[in-house]
């Protein structure tokens, strides 16, 4: 296959045979990697008949229950997790904050919302707010916050869209699902009002702690994960699609190092090996962790955290409310 983002040829990447989060085997095991760009890919892709059912599990972000286990901390965990916390200066994105570059009264569109707990952040301030997610529990558990949120894809848009525009779009960690990352993007820029902005938010797969473990990152969720973005192939993609730069914005680094997250990262690994003697990926171990943290504190943002997200603004002038 090609890359989507630069065309160019793609090479063998990594092998994972679990699907972490059912606990069985993963019939998508097989990734490659663009020789140019550094965009990684499932391959072969699967078909849109078969995704639906990588979703079908009881626990996952997207059904309001996490697939996390609680774990007691240790003293060494909470020294850990403080440290991190300390050297963590990651922005996630904060309605508020965004409000200020917005009119009054603006209309927000959140694709891939999940159970709208963004969007039921957005509504209180006065923003007009509607969400699309595949999901029928996701969907259930927005409508129980009173959020409206219709059946669709990012590539399949709701037919109640149609004609629809919007002062900010946002694909928070949507874009990473989808077979056609271009088809998605684009109908995402018919979407943002001209003057209006994006939000999109993927893994960050140039990140160290993603590329020590590999696929028992946490980050890597195969086979929901069909695509793997570094920051410069984010950029490239909606440049691609019309949209116009602004700026990148990282998260996700203090949660590295909570005792949950480090042992659902070890689980990957201890039950990846049912499959295969030796796994392509690391053990998230104590150890490790202290590894992490002392490569990463200090870190560029493009290596210290999990996540990035990119604004973009639709070019042209805002549309003005009629008189």
């Amino acid at each position: 296959m090609t890359c989507f983002s630069c065309g160019g040829q793609t090479a063998p990447w990594t092998h994972m045979p679990l699907d972490p989060i059912k606990g069985t085997e993963n019939t998508h095991k097989d990734f490659v990697v663009c020789t140019e760009c550094g965009l990684g890919a499932v391959s072969p892709m699967p078909s849109s008949e078969e995704i639906p059912s990588f979703y079908d599990t009881a626990q996952y972000y997207t059904h309001g229950q996490s697939h996390l286990a609680e774990v007691n901390p240790t003293l060494l965990d909470r020294a850990l997790h403080h440290i991190a916390w300390r050297f963590d200066k990651g922005q996630s994105l904060d309605p508020e904050r965004i409000a200020k570059d917005l009119p009054p009264g603006a209309s927000i569109c959140d694709l891939g919302c999940g159970g709208g707990e963004l969007l039921g952040r957005f509504k209180p301030l006065g923003f007009n707010v509607i969400g699309v997610d595949p999901d029928a529990a996701a969907r259930a558990e927005a409508a129980k916050a009173g959020i409206t949120v219709l059946a669709g894809t990012c590539e399949e848009l709701p037919a109640d869209l149609k004609g629809q525009s919007y002062d900010l779009v946002i694909m928070s960690h949507v874009l990473e699902h989808c077979r056609d990352p271009s088809l998605a993007l684009q109908k995402a820029f018919f979407l943002t009002r001209p003057g209006g902005m994006l939000f999109c938010e993927v893994p960050n797969c140039a990140a160290t702690h993603f590329k020590s473990l590999g696929v028992c990152s946490a980050m890597f969720d195969a086979p929901r994960h069909l695509h793997f973005f570094t920051p410069a192939c984010l950029r490239k993609a909606i440049s691609l699609s019309g949209f116009t730069f602004s700026s990148f914005q990282y998260m996700g680094y203090t949660r590295h190092h909570h005792a949950s997250w480090r042992q659902w990262e070890a689980s990957i690994y201890d039950r990846t090996r049912q499959y295969t003697a030796h796994p392509l990926g690391r053990r998230h171990t104590v150890l490790r962790s202290i590894q992490l943290l002392l490569s990463t504190a200090l870190a560029s943002d493009e290596k210290k955290y999990d996540s990035v997200a990119v604004y973009g603004r639709r070019p042209g002038a805002p549309e003005r409310a009629p008189v």
